[in-house]
C-alpha cells in the first residue's frame, strides 16, 4: 500500500494535465523510457538497447548544426495489453507531443526535432534541427522522447479533434503503458490497483501487486502508516510528520525515512502588467525589497525541523550542473535584511504610515501570497506572510485546494506572488524561458507561471540546449542563474527534500540523485 498526496488525472509519463505536484511513483510504475536514470544520475538501458555515441555514425553532427542520432530497441517489447511495442510507437508519440494544439510543441525535445523515423521495428532515427545534448539517451526528466500506443490512439488522433483525443479514456481509466506495473483497476478518488507486468523490459517485478492511495491529509497518512495500514508514504503525502516517524521508527528499527532532494521551492512574481496587483511588483526594487523580507531560517525551524537546504539559485551545487553555480561570481543573493527592504522601498517611492504599512501616491501596498494546499505549504506561507506584514507589506494568504491546484489557469493568474515547487536544476531553469509562459492558446501549459520574459535569458538557454560540451554548458548555467538573480522574477527559497517513508518489511528503496527518483528501481523491490 503506497500513499500519495493527490490523485493524478493521467498516469502518463508526460501528461497533458497537471496534478499540481510531481507524482513520481505512479509515473514510474506504469511507464518506461529508452533509458532509466539510476540513483547516481547515470543512464542505464531500459527499453533501449543501443544508444548513439557522439562523433560516430550513430550520432552525427553536421556543419550547419543539424544532427542525426539512432537508437536500437530491445527485442520482445510489449504494451501492457500485449501488443508489440515498436519504433513506430515512438514516431507516433513524437507526432502527438509535437502537435501545436496540445501545448507541448514548444518544449524539448519536440522543439529541436525535425522528424522521427522508424528504420525498422527495432531501430529508430531522429533528425534534429539543432544540436541537442540530451540526444544520448533521450530520457532526461521532462525532455524525453516517449512512445504512445498507436493501436489505441492513432485513429482518434488522426481525426484532428484534439478535445476528443484528450478526453479519450486511455488517459484516465484505461491507461496502457510499458512500465513495470500495469493498471488493473482504478477507483477515482479512492485507489489505483497495479499488478506486476510479466513482459516488462527489465524483468517481472518481485512484488506482485501495489495499491496507490491518494490521501491529501498528512495526519491520516501518519496515523495509517504508524498503524501498519500503509507501507510506503511518498509524493509529499506525509509532510511535516516525516521527523516524527523517523524518531519513532529508528530506535526499534521499524522502517526508514529517506530524504530525496528533488525540488526547488520559490516564490514567483506576477509579471503580466494586466494582472499584476499591486502594479508596484513590476518594479525591480520592490521585488528585491520583498526578497530581503523573507526569514528563511524561521521557516526552516518552524516547518522543516532545520532540514532544508537554502537556495540562491534553481541549481543545487551538489547536482549535475552545480559547477555552473560555483562559477556564477556575480550571482545576487538576498539575505534576510529589513534595512535593505526599507531602503529599496524608499527608492521606489514607498513610505511606512502610522499603521506601519507601506504606501505610495497610489495608495497602500496590498498584495497576495498564494500556494497549494499541503501540510508544509500552508504553515510555510503563513510564516512568510506574517513576516511580510511585520516588514510593512499588507499581504493576504491564498490557498488553492488540491483539486483547484490541477487548474493551470488558476495557477498562472495569481495577482502578486505564488510559492510552489519545481524540479531543481536544468528543468527549473528551462521553466523561466519565454516559451514556457502559460496562455489560453497553449491550454495554459507551461511552468513560467509568472510570465517573466528576458531575451538574453532565452538566448542563453537556447544556446545551452544546443551546446554539447560540458564546460561551455556550465558557463551558460552560470550566466542563466545570474540573470535570474539580477531581474528577480522569483525569490529563491530552498531545495526541498521529499520524504519517503517505508516499513522495514520493504527492501530496495534508497536515497537518490536529484535527476532520478527513489522508485527508479521499483521492479527490484521486495516485501518480506
Amino acid at each position: 500500500m503506497i500513499s500519495v498526496r493527490v490523485e493524478t488525472d493521467s498516469l502518463g509519463a508526460r501528461p497533458f494535465s497537471s496534478a499540481g505536484t510531481a507524482l513520481h511513483v505512479p509515473q514510474r510504475l506504469f511507464n518506461a523510457k529508452l533509458a532509466l536514470i539510476n540513483n547516481t544520475a547515470d543512464a542505464v538501458p531500459e527499453l533501449g538497447e543501443r544508444f548513439p555515441e557522439l562523433h560516430s555514425e550513430s550520432w552525427r553532427v553536421f556543419p550547419d548544426g543539424r544532427m542525426e542520432s539512432t537508437y536500437g530497441l530491445k527485442s520482445g517489447l510489449a504494451w501492457h495489453d500485449g501488443t508489440p511495442l515498436t519504433a513506430e510507437d515512438w514516431v507516433f508519440g513524437w507526432r502527438v507531443y509535437a502537435h501545436p494544439e496540445l501545448g507541448q510543441a514548444g518544449a524539448l525535445p519536440q522543439q529541436a526535432i525535425d522528424v522521427v523515423e522508424a528504420i525498422d521495428r527495432q531501430n529508430l532515427r531522429v533528425r534534429w534541427k539543432v544540436p541537442f545534448p540530451g540526444a544520448d539517451h533521450l530520457s532526461d526528466r521532462g525532455r524525453e522522447l516517449l512512445p504512445l500506443p498507436r493501436h489505441l490512439l492513432q485513429d482518434v488522433f488522426d481525426r484532428g479533434d484534439m478535445e476528443t483525443f484528450l478526453s479519450h479514456p486511455y488517459w484516465s481509466r484505461d491507461y496502457v503503458g510499458v512500465g513495470p506495473y500495469k493498471l488493473e483497476h482504478r477507483e477515482p478518488g479512492a485507489y489505483i490497483e497495479a499488478v506486476a507486468f510479466d513482459q516488462y523490459a527489465l524483468g517481472r517485478p518481485k512484488i506482485n501487486r501495489i495499491r496507490i492511495m491518494p490521501i491529501g491529509d498528512s495526519n491520516t497518512v501518519f496515523a495509517r502508516i504508524m498503524a501498519g495500514e500503509i507501507h510506503v508514504a511518498t509524493d509529499n503525502s506525509i509532510g511535516q510528520h516525516a521527523e516524527l516517524i523517523r524518531r519513532d521508527w529508528e530506535p526499534r528499527q521499524a522502517g526508514r525515512v529517506l530524504q530525496w532532494p528533488n525540488a526547488w521551492r520559490y516564490t514567483a512574481f506576477q509579471m503580466r502588467p494586466d494582472l499584476a496587483s499591486p502594479a508596484a511588483i513590476l518594479d525591480l526594487r520592490v521585488r528585491k525589497a520583498l526578497a530581503h523580507a523573507i526569514d528563511r531560517e524561521a521557516i526552516n525551524e518552524a516547518v522543516y525541523g532545520g532540514q532544508i537546504i537554502y537556495s540562491s539559485a534553481p541549481v543545487w551545487e551538489r547536482s549535475e550542473y552545480g559547477p555552473g553555480v560555483e562559477q556564477a561570481t556575480d550571482l545576487v543573493r538576498y539575505a534576510f535584511d529589513l534595512r535593505q527592504t526599507e531602503l529599496l522601498m524608499a527608492q521606489s517611492g514607498f513610505t511606512r504610515g502610522r499603521d506601519g504599512l507601506y504606501a505610495n501616491a497610489d495608495g497602500r501596498f496590498v498584495g497576495e501570497l498564494g500556494t497549494t494546499s499541503g501540510a508544509d505549504n500552508e504553515p510555510e506561507v503563513a510564516i512568510m506572510a506574517d513576516g511580510f506584514r511585520r516588514a510593512g507589506f499588507e499581504i493576504r494568504e491564498h490557498i488553492l485546494s488540491n483539486v483547484l491546484a490541477q487548474d493551470n489557469m488558476l495557477r498562472s493568474t495569481f495577482p502578486t506572488m505564488a510559492t510552489s515547487n519545481t524540479n531543481l536544476g536544468i528543468p527549473a531553469l528551462l521553466n523561466f524561458a519565454t516559451d514556457q509562459i502559460p496562455s489560453a492558446a497553449a491550454r495554459w501549459r507551461g511552468s513560467n507561471r509568472g510570465a517573466w520574459s528576458n531575451a538574453e535569458y532565452d538566448n542563453v538557454m537556447n544556446t545551452f540546449g544546443a551546446t554539447l560540451e560540458r564546460d561551455q554548458r556550465n558557463a551558460q548555467v552560470a550566466r542563466a542563474v545570474t540573470l535570474l538573480s539580477e531581474d528577480l522574477p522569483a525569490i529563491p527559497l530552498f531545495f526541498r527534500s521529499q520524504p519517503f517513508a517505508h516499513v522495514k518489511e520493504l527492501r530496495g528503496p534508497d536515497t537518490s540523485a536529484p535527476e532520478a527518483s527513489i522508485p527508479w528501481n521499483v521492479h527490484t523491490w521486495e516485501f518480506q
